[in-house]
C-alpha cells in the first residue's frame, strides 16, 4: 500500500487515554490509541528490588501520560496519519512544536528508507494538565543495555556516588543482567515492555514500518524510573560519533542515531526541566569516539565475554586486548577527570577532554 493509499484510510491517529496502577515496589500502566478501526494497548511493567517513593497522582499521571506520547512513533508510523489527535492530555504550543520536531528530524531514517516526503503531523490536544514533579533525590540512574558504553558508565560512576541500575526487557536482553551482575550495584529498577502484537501484524501486511526514535522513548521512560527511585541524575552512555549524519535526503542530513545525539540531549533536558522534573539528564560520554571509550573499556576485563556490538565479539575481544589501545594511546587519552566530582559542573570537565580523531 502506498502511504497516500494509509493517510486517506486513517487520517487520523488518536492517543485516547492511559491508565496505571501501583503495588507495593510494582507499577504497572498501559495505553490506548486508536486508528480507524484498529486499537493499540502498549504496556509497562515497571519493578524493583528497593522501597520506591510514592509520587503524587498529578505527577504519576504526566509522567505516564507524557510515555504514552513517547510510544506514538512506533504507532503512527504504520500509516503516518495527518492527523495526531491527543484526547487524554493538553500540550502547550511549545510542547507541539517539540513532538513534531521529533516525529519528523527524530524519524529522518523512517523517511529515508521509504523514501517518503517528511509529512509534519497536525497535533490536536485536549485533556486535563498535569503538574510537574519537583521532587529531588540523591541518586544518579544508569541505564544498562548490556554494551561497553553502559558498562564503563557504571564502572566509573558506581564507587562516586548512590547510583540505581535501569534495566529494560531484560529477559529478552539477558546480557544487561550479566552486564549488571558483574557491576555490583545493588539497586535495580527492571522494566518490561510489551508492544501490541497487532503492530507486528501491520508490519507483516503491507503498512509503513522502520525506524524510530527508541532513545527518545528510553529518556522519558529513564525520567520517570528516576522520579520512583529518588534521583537527581540520569547518566547515558551515548557518545560523540552519534552527532553525524550519515546521507542527505530531500536537502536534509539524516542521522540515524539523532536521539542519540547532543542535540537532542539538549532539547530533551530543557523538555524536561520545563514539563516534568527537575533530574539532571546528561550522556557521561558525550566528548568521546568509540575508539576512546574502547580504550577504557580496556581497563575492565571482567565485561570482555559479556558486552554486545554491532560487529562481531571475537573481534571485539581482540580489539579491547589490543597494542594500540593498552600500550601506544596514540589518542593520549586522559581519565584524570575520573577523579573529580560528578556529575557537578560535567559539561565543562566533559568538553575540555582530549577528543582527538585519528584518521586510518
Amino acid at each position: 500500500m502506498t502511504y497516500q493509499t494509509l493517510q486517506k484510510k486513517y487520517p487520523v491517529f488518536e492517543y485516547k487515554g492511559f491508565k496505571w496502577e501501583k503495588n507495593g515496589n510494582l507499577i504497572t500502566a498501559s495505553w490506548n490509541f486508536v486508528m480507524g478501526d484498529i486499537t493499540f494497548n502498549p504496556k509497562i511493567e515497571i519493578s524493583a528490588n528497593f522501597s520506591i517513593l510514592e509520587l503524587e497522582k498529578s505527577e504519576m499521571d504526566n509522567f505516564v501520560f507524557h510515555l504514552g506520547l513517547a510510544e506514538i512513533p512506533s504507532y503512527w508510523k504504520a500509516t503516518i496519519s495527518p492527523t495526531i489527535k491527543i484526547s487524554c492530555g493538553t500540550l502547550s504550543k511549545d510542547q507541539i512544536k517539540w513532538w513534531q520536531d521529533l516525529l519528523t528530524t527524530g524519524m529522518g531514517q523512517f523517511y529515508y528508507e521509504n523514501k517518503l516526503e517528511v509529512n509534519v503531523p497536525a497535533l490536536e490536544t485536549s485533556g486535563p494538565t498535569f503538574k510537574k514533579s519537583k521532587s529531588v533525590g540523591t541518586k544518579t540512574l544508569i541505564p544498562i543495555s548490556g554494551g561497553k558504553d553502559s558498562a564503563v558508565v557504571a564502572s566509573v560512576l558506581k564507587d562516586k556516588m548512590p547510583v540505581v541500575a535501569f534495566i529494560l526487557n531484560p529477559l529478552k536482553n539477558p546480557s544487561s543482567l550479566r552486564v549488571f551482575n558483574k557491576t555490583g550495584i545493588k539497586e535495580k529498577v527492571e522494566v518490561k515492555r510489551e508492544i501490541d502484537q497487532k503492530l507486528l501484524e501491520l508490519n507483516k501486511s503491507g503498512f509503513l514500518n522502520g525506524h524510530t526514535p527508541i532513545m527518545a522513548y528510553l529518556s522519558f521512560l529513564s525520567v520517570l524510573c528516576s522520579a520512583i527511585a529518588s534521583c537527581k541524575n540520569i547518566a547515558f552512555g551515548n557518545e560523540r560519533s552519534a552527532n553525524e549524519g550519515g546521507v542527505t535526503y530531500l536537502g536534509k542530513t539524516i542521522n540515524h542515531q539523532y536521539d542519540k545525539s547532543f542535540e537532542f540531549e539538549k532539547k530533551f533536558r530543557e523538555y524536561n526541566k520545563s514539563n516534568l522534573s527537575a533530574v539532571n539528564y546528561f550522556s557521561l560520554l558525550r566528548p568521546l569516539y568509540e575508539i576512546q571509550i574502547a580504550k577504557l573499556f580496556s581497563r575492565y576485563p571482567q565485561y570482555f565475554n559479556l558486552f554486545l556490538a554491532r560487529i562481531w565479539k571475537p573481534i571485539i575481544q581482540r580489539c579491547v586486548n589490543c597494542w594500540v589501545l593498552r600500550e601506544k594511546n596514540p589518542w593520549n587519552v586522559s581519565v584524570q577527570w575520573w577523579k573529580q566530582d560528578w556529575p557537578i559542573g560535567w559539561q565543562t570537565k566533559l568538553m575540555n577532554f582530549p577528543n582527538r580523531k585519528r584518521q586510518f
